[in-house]
């Protein structure tokens, strides 16, 4: 599998990376989500999302110990501070112990990617951009002093929404990420912006819940299947659009095109996606293998979404 460089960074990466989401024994079966991520490993992905939440340690931990390579792989980590207990504080120890605590769990010396959010507290008044001035300073100067001390790499962000530009015009951050695929791209959007500041993107949920996969093509009203609900009827409308709107490009596969459509714009470093069984991966990888698209698909996918796709969502 071709590697590719993060804008903003050194780090070269698998255009898949492997999320580590719906792998715990509460979500799905874990020796799934094991022998799907023996499969990414072997099939070239060398990259590795993943969150102390997610309660998927223990299967990292089993496939890690047995990975010859595991030393080599990059790891990003989701940092939500404050969390919703912190009461707007930052805390520079539980930040730094949060760090600590990954680099053990992934077997590893140093985290390559932080993946920085906040979160307002509950029954709190505060604005998420008050919060994000009022503790940036602080968490800006612990990630540097990890940074310096060689436990971590870069700092992306994934920014609230109603205060996006501000957040990337900060300075602090390499990248963004966040949810990104051809029926959301609110964030993709700021492509150029990102562009022009150096700054990559890694897009998480590229598929959108499998609804711009092969295998659901189709929206069933009353099916019982999870995508059957009001949210995912707007959605399937996104998807028929696409398909008309890109009915030259498409192809064989619409799983193929939604990734190498976003793939297709040099900011994207890498998609996060989650899969759970060795046949997912088998699929997304030869999925994503396929001819590269050129550049403009991604623009005009951007230009769909900002004409037309958003304001299904209001509807």
């Amino acid at each position: 599998m071709e590697h590719r460089r993060i804008p903003g960074t050194d780090l070269k990466v698998s255009p898949i990376c492997f999320g580590m989401m719906y792998g715990s024994a509460s979500r799905k079966k874990p020796e799934f989500k094991r022998d799907a991520l023996r499969r990414g490993l072997e099939s070239g992905i060398n990259f590795i999302h993943s969150c102390k939440e997610y309660d998927t340690w223990p299967v990292l931990a089993d496939v890690l110990d047995q990975w010859p390579q595991a030393g080599q792989l990059v790891h990003a980590i989701k940092m939500i501070f404050p969390e919703d207990e912190d009461q707007n504080k930052f805390d520079p120890q539980k930040f730094r112990h949060r760090v600590e605590d990954h680099m053990v769990a992934l077997r590893t010396d140093r985290i390559d990617i932080l993946q920085y959010q906040w979160r307002v507290a509950p029954g709190t008044a505060l604005e998420p951009l008050a919060l994000f001035r009022s503790v940036v300073d602080e968490m800006v100067s612990t990630f540097q002093q990890l940074r310096d001390e060689g436990k971590a790499g870069y700092l992306m962000v994934f920014p609230s929404a109603s205060c996006k530009m501000e957040v990337i015009d900060s300075g602090h951050f390499s990248g963004v990420i966040s949810v990104c695929n051809l029926a959301r791209l609110d964030y993709g959007a700021l492509y150029t912006e990102l562009a022009q500041r150096n700054m990559g993107l890694l897009g998480f949920s590229p598929l959108q819940g499998g609804m711009l996969t092969d295998r659901h093509a189709h929206y069933a009203a009353d099916s019982g299947d999870r995508r059957s609900g009001d949210p995912f009827a707007k959605l399937y409308a996104k998807r028929q659009r696409i398909a008309e709107f890109f009915a030259e490009e498409i192809g064989p596969s619409m799983t193929s095109f939604a990734l190498r459509a976003l793939l297709s714009t040099p900011v994207m470093g890498s998609l996060i996606t989650g899969m759970s069984t060795a046949e997912q991966v088998d699929e997304i990888v030869a999925a994503v293998e396929g001819p590269a698209l050129a550049p403009d698909v991604f623009e005009r996918a951007v230009a769909l979404w900002q004409d037309e796709l958003a304001a299904i969502d209001q509807t």
